[in-house]
């Protein structure tokens, strides 16, 4: 988007933004909980690693799409 645009996201709906040609590809994360990590029944768990946390996002946030590599820093 440039600066003289204005445009709303919906967080969670995946779409993809750039602040500026040459920015990175940006997405909105939803505000919201979710269970992060794998439940003791599953297969090659790693038990000591791998305990269930429940994660809260307060607010949304934008972050890359992608990974930025060495070069994009």
């Amino acid at each position: 988007m440039g600066a003289s645009e204005r445009r709303c996201l919906v967080p969670g709906a995946g779409k993809r933004f750039k602040d500026c040609a040459a920015c990175p590809q940006m997405v909105v994360v939803p505000a919201g909980s979710f269970t992060m990590g794998s439940p003791p029944e599953e297969p090659e768990r790693a038990a000591e690693r791998e305990d269930q946390v429940r994660v809260t996002i307060a607010r949304p946030f934008a972050i890359g799409a992608f990974a930025v590599t060495r070069g994009e820093f």
